[in-house]
């Protein structure tokens, strides 16, 4: 049986919530008990800067090959009326790629997703041969319209979603209460709901806590004294404000002894909301205290710490956090509804949320009734073990094998020229120019997905959807810029700097196969990326004579031996040492990584890259491998730099890529003078439409589209800055702007007077020139728009927050001096506004976000 699992909810805003993590590890558990079945996993294009980082999380069990990215285009937030028709053609487009993969069953992790992000779910759009299984969570908003559905969009949304669920052929429950909802409120067939359960990730164990790493913890969580403790996403049903009145009833001996610790993620104006309930409940300021979002590793050391955890919840769908707290020893009580009870299994240890009473009593009773505190913790000991993702895939993969065959299902190939033509049913919306040319462009993806894998027969047509979409434009509407109507934006290189902060977990392989002194010389360097990232999982692979050395130096967690050489010397032929050389590389596991960087200086050693599982390669440069960060080689008959030296020099130039700044450039430029914020009210988008060549210029017209499409989204604000040469542009942008919303300055200030008014904008837009790099040193998120005149990785913007948009073009670079010598039209920078404005926004938004 093929099994294809839709795993957006790992990629959607969930990914960080209990459906987030729900779906990865049961995908995980599903893969591990596979047995002879085939599990692939489908993503979505629309969240790519996630992708690389799922498809790494599952590196050790699953071929990259098992992944399949479905094109879609956006935006298609489902509570936005204008993204209607891009949201309906997506689903189409995303059905018709699932039907070509010919899956035997379809496992959506989560299909009520796409609400307020770019997720793309629907079930039985287009006739289908699949079968179709979806994991249940809840069918809250369902029971509870009022409070969670009160009116369009987000009900009309919402009952979309219900609609495509009664298509489902089977419902996977993730407890036997949610399992009754569906039969209950939807009237599901008993046999087309099965409930297999949900599990805590094997890391949330009291074990795996160190003494330091706890105090740290409680000190970064403002915890002074022992504590009761509550996880959850900040909502309603939570019910915070019952916990909070309810420990606010214990006697004052007790609760003076305790803290109360949230951990949420919550906005200000919540915690201004529960600190005033607090102050009514007689609460003193420091017996609450907001922990906010926390590391898994933060929460584990939580859990394992707390007097008690309290789950008040009025409703769940399964109850995580209580059973992750129970795995890490904790005593555990909770509310005595919905799938708590199944969790818990304790019926003394559940109270009736709705009554502050029953709280309190109960929680009183754990603190103060030792024995009774002793048998929570014991009994959380056997009652985890009813519960694993083991358990659960096993269940799952059951229930999907006796599933009806697909062959009773209606046949699922639709021509393409039929499948065009549903098109045309659409009536939402009014799609733009720009909308026909990214739909295009999907299917067109699409169909190369699917002759690239091979999976199933390729049905020719990918040309045929480009022409006749394209004729459909022209049809509708006007050309926007010359006469490139239909451009792919697969050609639109998206450059992002993966930069890990000092508190990441980067996992970097470094290879020195080299001799002994090699090896000494290059300690310094060693030091310098460890320095960089003293939280990073370090893999060395060196020579066997290198091993203790290197084991006892401290910078590396783990050390893999490899004899690519002899011990002796220079006595070796080279040529007849790569073959065996890589069978020893090769038979060693080291899994996959974020960075691998090969520090021998020779390139003999160069092509193990190749066989490295790593996003990133690193070295000096050498002859058939594509390197993300390369030094210039120095000749080797000349030996002009000491080796010591150019281990450094390799060592800073990863640091330098893949590490943040370290402010000090910012201090530099800012002077010891504040941000200044131009407007009151509203985020700040910066715009510099100037470079100091016009063959570096994406062109005022096309910055003038590019804020009338951010302003369309309302509540931006906008500040342009250039030189005087620039003020015919910044005016042209600025006739179409309202006066109240843009400021401009351009021709008023000099390069060390802008640095304060850069470092106030919310996001800011430029070309390859000095103010874009000045926003990218000061922190600022920024697009970088490219021209193909340079090399893009020498002369980019780096940051943790900056995006290069790069159009590929086979003249790049060119290094010419003046535009007029361009023979290509200057065809570089011809990058859509729509394109820029999309990639901006997610950057501005991702931002916010951290």
């Amino acid at each position: 049986m093929r099994i294809l699992i839709d795993l957006q909810g790992a990629q959607s805003g969930s990914r960080h919530r209990g459906i987030g993590r729900y779906s990865t590890s049961l995908a995980k558990a599903i893969i591990r008990n596979a047995g002879n079945h085939e599990v692939f996993i489908l993503l979505n294009s629309l969240f790519k800067k996630d992708i690389p980082q799922i498809i790494n999380d599952f590196s050790s069990i699953l071929p990259k090959e098992h992944f399949v990215i479905f094109s879609a285009f956006g935006p298609v937030e489902g509570l936005v009326a204008e993204n209607d028709w891009r949201r309906e053609i997506s689903e189409l487009i995303r059905e018709r790629m699932i039907n070509d993969l010919a899956p035997d069953v379809l496992l959506i992790m989560s299909l009520f997703e796409g609400a307020v992000d770019d997720s793309v779910t629907s079930i039985r759009r287009l006739p289908t041969s699949t079968n179709t299984a979806v994991i249940l969570y809840d069918l809250i908003p369902f029971l509870d319209p009022e409070r969670y559905i009160p009116a369009p969009p987000s009900s009309t949304w919402y009952y979309s979603k219900i609609d495509s669920l009664k298509k489902a052929d089977l419902l996977l429950a993730i407890s036997e209460s949610a399992r009754m909802e569906a039969t209950d409120a939807l009237g599901f067939d008993g046999e087309r709901v099965i409930t297999i359960h949900s599990a805590a990730d094997e890391s949330f164990s009291k074990d795996k806590v160190l003494p330091a790493k706890m105090e740290e913890v409680l000190t970064r969580a403002g915890i002074t004294r022992k504590f009761i403790l509550h996880v959850s996403a900040f909502e309603p049903r939570k019910n915070f404000e019952g916990l909070i009145r309810a420990f606010g009833l214990l006697p004052n001996n007790i609760r003076k002894s305790y803290q109360l610790v949230l951990v949420t993620a919550i906005d200000l104006a919540g915690q201004i909301s529960l600190r005033n309930l607090a102050n009514d409940a007689g609460l003193d300021e420091d017996e609450l205290a907001f922990a906010g979002y926390v590391s898994d590793d933060d929460l584990i050391a939580l859990y394992s710490q707390c007097t008690l955890f309290v789950f008040p919840s009025f409703h769940e769908g399964f109850g995580l956090p209580a059973l992750e707290a129970m795995c890490c020893g904790a005593a555990v009580i909770g509310s005595n509804t919905s799938s708590i009870p199944e969790v818990i299994g304790k019926e003394d240890a559940l109270f009736d949320p709705c009554s502050d009473k029953s709280m309190a009593h109960l929680i009183e009773r754990s603190l103060s009734d030792r024995a009774f505190w002793e048998s929570l913790k014991a009994h959380a000991l056997i009652q985890t073990k009813n519960f694993s993702w083991d358990k659960s895939a096993k269940l799952a993969i059951q229930a999907l094998e006796q599933m009806p065959s697909a062959a009773s299902h209606a046949s699922s190939r639709l021509s393409l020229p039929k499948f065009l033509d549903m098109f045309t049913s659409i009536k939402k919306g009014s799609p733009s120019e720009n909308d026909f040319i990214a739909c295009a462009n999907s299917i067109y993806r699409n169909e190369n997905t699917i002759k690239q894998w091979d999976i199933v027969r390729q049905n020719a047509g990918a040309a045929l959807a480009k022409k006749r979409l394209c004729d459909l434009t022209l049809r509708e509407s006007n050309r926007a810029f010359g006469d490139q109507i239909l451009l792919d934006d697969s050609a639109i290189k998206v450059i992002r700097s993966d930069v890990w902060r000092q508190q990441d977990r980067p996992r970097i392989l470094l290879l020195k196969l080299d001799h002994i002194g090699d090896f000494i010389v290059a300690l310094e360097a060693f030091g310098l990326i460890r320095d960089a990232w003293p939280n990073a999982h370090i893999v060395l692979v060196c020579a066997s004579w290198n091993k203790s050395l290197a084991e006892e130096t401290g910078l590396f967690d783990e050390v893999f031996c490899c004899d690519f050489f002899p011990e002796s010397g220079a006595d070796f032929d080279r040529d007849s040492m790569t073959g065996p050389g890589l069978a020893k590389y090769q038979a060693l596991s080291l899994g996959s990584y974020d960075l691998a960087v090969d520090m021998r200086y020779y390139g003999d050693t160069r092509s193990l890259l190749l066989h490295t599982n790593a996003k990133y390669l690193a070295g000096y440069v050498a002859s058939g491998v594509k390197l993300d960060v390369a030094l210039p080689e120095v000749p080797e008959t000349e030996m002009v730099a000491q080796i010591g030296a150019r281990a450094m020099a390799l060592a800073a130039a990863v640091v330098a890529t893949f590490a943040p700044s370290s402010g000090r450039a910012a201090k530099i430029l800012l002077r010891g003078r504040s941000p200044i914020r131009s407007f009151t009210s509203g985020k700040v988008i910066g715009i510099a439409p100037g470079t100091g060549n016009p063959i570096k210029s994406w062109g005022s017209e096309r910055f003038r589209e590019l804020a009338r499409l951010l302003h369309e989204k309302g509540g931006f604000k906008f500040v342009l800055i250039g030189a005087a040469s620039d003020c015919a542009a910044a005016k042209l942008i600025a006739e179409i702007l309202p006066k109240s919303d843009c400021l401009n300055l351009a021709g008023t200030l000099g390069i060390p007077d802008l640095s304060p008014i850069i470092a106030g904008f919310d996001l800011f837009f430029g070309n390859d020139t000095s103010t874009t790099h000045m926003a990218a040193l000061l922190g600022v998120p920024t697009i970088c728009i490219f021209s193909g005149q340079s090399h893009v990785d020498s002369w980019r913007p780096l940051g943790r927050s900056v995006i290069t948009l790069k159009r590929v073009v086979n003249c790049s670079p060119c290094y010419l001096t003046k535009l007029e010598k361009c023979s290509n039209n200057h065809l570089c920078v011809n990058i859509s506004p729509t394109r820029v404005a999309e990639e901006g926004l997610a950057l501005l938004k991702d931002s916010l976000a951290e």
